[in-house]
């Protein structure tokens, strides 16, 4: 504990309980971890369900998302793992007190290093559990927040120390404001010092001998004693030295609460006064923490209900909206926790800035927002919730970038005759909320009694979807695509099916949707991925078809997780399939929703070989301008400019598959045409220039087992030829 101690104090000086992020300390270990063992690359990550925090020291940005992949088949291994050849890793899990695994610590080196062969197991361990440490107090720190603010408003002086058995002298770890005008110390000059050489090392040796008697009993102690500061004045004080007991009963810390008395003495009653005026003071600001946010200052739930049941008592009716920011874990992940939080101090402004009147604006959880507002007719709230989430959407600057943060917003009209309860209220209003995001975003929905039945069936349909991937419901067909000039197959695309026992195949606008709101999408990418690279080695060993390309869709929630590259990866060496044989499916919206991650990710999965394709093109609106910026290698053009809705035989839109055949041909890329359905379609998508195309008129999506039999066949291409 001491040396997690020490490495929060190299970080800046400040200590523990302050507001500070976990991830610098966690490179202090990796860099203190490396330098240890002359290794040139360490790396620590914590996996939550929510979200990854991981540090590295000497790990380039471009191996990252590699090392990030190695480090999760560590943590769903839950084992240690050491190779020295061809190169160096040596990786450990980190578990938490109760023996959860909830991240990996790893050593890394491109060199062989068998030196490290015996040292590695001893020195991972003992790195995993000063990371465990680390966690197990960042996970407190939303706790010390409050503490800290508290304390730091004190009129005492307050410090922790570290208990290091009965015989040694505390280390002090924390101290507040107070301390330093009190006592004249500086707190960096003091923390990691001892507290009886540091504080009383001028004092009488009754008070030093009283003390080190309550160090030896882990007992408390209270006495008044003469202090000197280090420019020489004298203050007297009262001193309370209390420990401070973990679970099984041991002394951990000590809590030392100094209060100037010297202008007390002279009386009593003065002191009286002055106790009982600072118990007064510190019971308004417990009240105040009870009903505010600490991060924002604005009102928090308890206090939105409190105000919520007063309104609906006198004048019987009002509306909460609640607001929800879309995608802000990405802000974490992308700048951190203190970037995240300077963007909710924000965010609360702009609402403050727009509240009406008889209104009150709070934080709810995360990033959540609520408006109550009092006596407002329904054409108003609707006005309201549309300027305040055009509000939210203006740029906000972050580490000198500009990003656009969307919203969702539920409201719940509200009155004395619907409700009888505030929470009820709230529980409706985040129900209308959700309802929203489920359409998209970026829009506001009231509450109407459907939507509480539509949140029912769409838990259902999560259910039921999530069972399907559990019990390995989910398959691929295929279908294929051809060269517009000769007919032989050159790829297929693999496409997910929902094979219900019940149901029988669930077709894919179904659960595509639903799977992609509630992030299921990522389970079923994954293993569409994993057996369509099994499948498609086999394919390739079919005579004639060694060269056969497997294309693969993936969504946007993929292609937002940093480490989507480390794990195609990992699927094209376990499959053996060779990376020029993969060709990636995206589409511009899903690129979008998280460009810079996107980018880093295509380009290093298209360096290795991975080929990328723009599926869709010619609906998004900045298409040209990305064609620049991303790595793709062709164009699918989107079936509703070859075929269209309607049954027709010839191409619908020919100007613009033109349009986009010559672009691709100015960019060296060749295009493929979507939605094939005639013979009339096919002739003139060659006559246009598209070099590939797929479509009903090729072969609908089918099992592996009939595309087995269709290439060994080739009857397709004797169709065509």
């Amino acid at each position: 504990m001491g040396l997690v101690y020490c490495l929060i104090g190299v970080t800046d000086g400040s200590t523990y309980l302050r507001d500070e992020t976990l991830k610098p300390v966690l490179e202090k270990i990796c860099e203190i971890a490396a330098a240890a063992h002359s290794i040139s690359m360490a790396c620590v990550a914590f996996m939550r369900s929510d979200s990854t925090i991981a540090a590295y020291a000497g790990v380039p940005p471009e191996r990252r998302g590699e090392t990030l992949q190695l480090l999760r088949g560590i943590v769903e291994r839950n084992a240690p793992q050491i190779q020295t050849r061809p190169h160096y890793f040596a990786g450990e899990p980190v578990h938490d007190d109760s023996g959860n695994v909830i991240g990996a610590v790893c050593l890394l080196d491109d060199a062989p290093r068998p030196d490290l062969q015996e040292r590695s197991p001893a020195a991972l361990a003992l790195i995993a559990r000063y990371a465990a440490l680390v966690s197990a107090n960042d996970a407190l720190t939303g706790r010390f927040r409050l503490f800290a603010a508290a304390a730091e408003q004190a009129g005492d002086a307050i410090y922790f120390s570290e208990h290091r058995g009965t015989d040694r002298d505390p280390v002090i770890v924390y101290a507040n404001s107070t301390f330093e005008r009190m006592t004249g110390y500086r707190r960096r000059d003091v923390l990691g010092k001892s507290v009886l050489k540091t504080l009383y090392r001028e004092a009488e040796a009754a008070t030093i001998s009283a003390i080190r008697g309550a160090i030896k009993m882990t007992s408390p102690i209270a006495l008044e004693t003469a202090m000197r500061r280090p420019d020489g004045s004298m203050f007297v004080a009262d001193v309370t030295f209390s420990p401070v007991f973990d679970e099984d009963g041991n002394c951990t810390h000590w809590i030392s609460v100094r209060r100037d008395v010297t202008g007390m003495r002279k009386s009593t009653q003065h002191r009286i006064e002055t106790a009982n005026r600072e118990r007064s003071e510190a019971q308004e600001a417990l009240a105040y923490l009870s009903f505010h946010d600490v991060l924002t200052g604005l009102p928090n739930r308890s206090l939105v209900l409190a105000r919520i049941a007063e309104d609906l008592g006198a004048s019987a009716h009002g509306a909460l909206l609640l607001f929800n920011l879309d995608r802000f874990r990405t802000v974490n992940d992308s700048f951190g926790r203190e970037s995240g939080d300077a963007v909710l101090a924000e965010m609360s402004n702009r609402l403050l800035r727009c509240t009406p009147d008889r209104s009150i604006v709070a934080r709810g959880d995360g990033d959540t927002f609520m408006m109550w507002i009092d006596r407002i007719e329904t054409a108003a709230v609707k006005s309201l919730a549309g300027d305040l989430l055009r509000e939210i959407e203006r740029p906000i600057d972050i580490e000198h970038h500009s990003i656009s943060l969307r919203a969702s917003a539920g409201i719940a009209i509200a009155t004395s005759e619907r409700y009888g309860r505030p929470e009820e209220v709230i529980r409706d209003a985040d129900v209308a909320m959700h309802h929203a995001k489920s359409l998209g975003g970026r829009r506001f929905t009231i509450f109407r009694d459907e939507i509480h039945g539509f949140a029912l069936t769409r838990l259902r349909a999560e259910s039921a979807l999530q069972r399907a991937i559990d019990r390995g419901e989910f398959v691929n067909h295929y279908q294929p695509i051809v060269d517009l000039r000769t007919g032989q197959i050159l790829a297929l695309e693999a496409l997910a099916r929902w094979s219900d026992p019940e149901r029988g195949i669930v077709p894919p606008g179904f659960f595509i949707p639903l799977a992609e709101q509630s992030g299921q999408v990522v389970a079923i990418g994954q293993r569409v991925l994993e057996r369509a690279c099994e499948d498609a080695v086999r394919c390739r060993l079919i005579a004639k078809h060694a060269g056969l390309r497997l294309n693969v869709n993936v969504s946007a929630r993929q292609l937002s997780d940093e480490g989507f590259a480390a794990r195609v990866f990992g699927v094209l060496n376990a499959s053996r399939l060779p990376a020029r044989a993969l060709c990636l499916e995206v589409t511009e919206t899903a690129v979008l929703e998280d460009f810079e991650t996107a980018v880093a990710s295509l380009g290093t999965l298209h360096s290795a070989g991975v080929r990328i394709a723009m599926d869709d093109f010619g609906t998004g609106y900045s298409s040209l301008a990305n064609l620049r910026l991303l790595p793709f290698t062709s164009l699918k053009i989107d079936r509703q400019f070859i075929s269209g809705n309607a049954e027709a035989e010839d191409i619908v839109d020919a100007d613009i598959v033109q349009m986009i055949v010559s672009l691709g041909r100015a960019r060296g890329l060749p295009v493929v045409a979507e939605g094939i359905e005639t013979a009339m379609q096919a002739e003139r998508a060659r006559t246009f220039g598209c070099a590939e195309a797929q479509g009903y008129f090729f072969g609908r999506p089918v099992p592996i087992e009939d595309i087995r039999s269709l290439l060994a066949s080739g009857t397709l291409n004797a169709a065509l030829l």
